[in-house]
């Protein structure tokens, strides 16, 4: 259908008058529907291809066809979209207080702007509640979070001003691990030099008090692992989670994700990809998580791995009847996954799942 034709179709379906002016557009003099193009024109239902032409012989494109039928029915502005997900911890968060890291901090520093602490674990020691703590460029040792907690509508929030590296370095160390943090918020950072897992997050072993609330956001991790049972993110005894917009690839030989008896998660708008083991895997009693909008790229083994086979010591909670329940995969995109494992997906243990509307 072309912009002329268009025209016309409109001009009929709402009976527009004839324009006070004509001649709107240069090139329509002459044409076959110059009359139904100028009426369009003077209902304000169309400004022309330029503000001299109409262009009437183009095909009408889709979105100039939404365009015209807009300003024709005189349709309301669409609404806001509404995210369905769970809002992370953070949102609508107004920090109480501010702490400063930076490389060229001091150990005796109070953690102002012109005094920055020297590392984030400085940083940590001091945080209360409510407390936001901005890590300046540059490159930094690992931390630990055992036992860092905030509180609910205050959690404790670790955030990159600009290009942070988190290096394990010669350690060979995790670069972010902890037991039982709660309400806290890890976002922007890059962790290299990780030999074990680019990240450890668990409950210290104590299946009753799980690590909870905990959003880990933007973060790019490469590389972790070195040939072992090494994940990029590994989650054991983590409650109520995001994990959101990050970068994760090349775990060597474990999981870029690995939850382990871990419940109520969000991940989401992700990419993963270029690992030789799984993307994702939930086991040990793992249930009701969200895996939605991220993209899977070249990861040879299973894409997702909904479910495993898992010792009865390491069940979350103890006794539970499943590896995995309900863990939802909808709306992500696959592309070129499953080679060493013949599947991009595979539900191994996992009750009540769901795998739809995906790419």
């Amino acid at each position: 259908v072309t912009r002329a034709q268009m025209a016309a179709f409109l001009t009929r379906a709402l009976d527009l008058p004839p324009p006070a002016v004509t001649g709107r557009f240069t090139d329509t003099t002459g044409h076959f529907f110059a009359d139904e193009i100028d009426r369009l024109a003077a209902a304000g239902i169309t400004v022309g291809c330029t503000p001299t032409t109409f262009c009437p012989d183009h095909a009408v494109t889709r979105a100039q066809m939404a365009t015209f039928l807009v300003r024709a029915f005189q349709l309301p502005p669409a609404p806001e979209p509404v995210s369905l997900l769970p809002p992370p911890i953070d949102d609508g968060v107004a920090w109480e207080r501010t702490l400063h890291v930076s490389t060229s901090g001091s150990p005796s520093g109070d953690g102002t702007s012109g005094s920055p602490f020297a590392t984030v674990q400085q940083a940590l020691a001091a945080a209360t509640p409510g407390t936001r703590i901005l890590v300046a460029p540059g490159s930094y040792g690992p931390f630990r979070l055992d036992g860092v907690t905030g509180a609910p509508g205050r959690p404790i929030g670790i955030f990159a001003s600009g290009a942070v590296t988190i290096d394990a370095g010669s350690t060979g160390d995790v670069p972010i691990a902890g037991s039982d943090p709660s309400y806290l918020v890890i976002d922007g950072f890059q962790l290299t030099g990780a030999t074990i897992h680019g990240m450890n997050i668990d409950d210290g072993g104590s299946y009753d008090t799980p690590a909870h609330h905990l959003v880990l956001r933007n973060l790019t991790i490469a590389a972790a692992g070195s040939g072992g049972n090494n994940d990029c993110i590994k989650l054991s005894g983590v409650d109520d989670f995001w994990v959101l917009g990050s970068d994760v690839s090349g775990c060597n030989r474990g999981e870029i994700i690995d939850m382990v008896g871990s419940h109520r998660g969000v991940i989401s708008g992700n990419h993963f990809h270029d690992t030789v083991g799984n993307w994702f895997q939930s086991k040990a009693g793992s249930s009701d998580t969200i895996i939605h909008g991220n993209r899977f790229d070249r990861i040879s083994g299973r894409a997702v791995n909904a479910g495993g086979s898992t010792g009865s010591q390491f069940l979350r909670p103890a006794g539970v009847a499943h590896e995995a329940a309900n863990i939802t995969i909808v709306g992500n995109l696959f592309v070129q996954n499953g080679e060493n494992s013949g599947a991009a997906v595979a539900f191994v243990g996992c009750d009540a799942c769901t795998f739809a509307n995906n790419t």
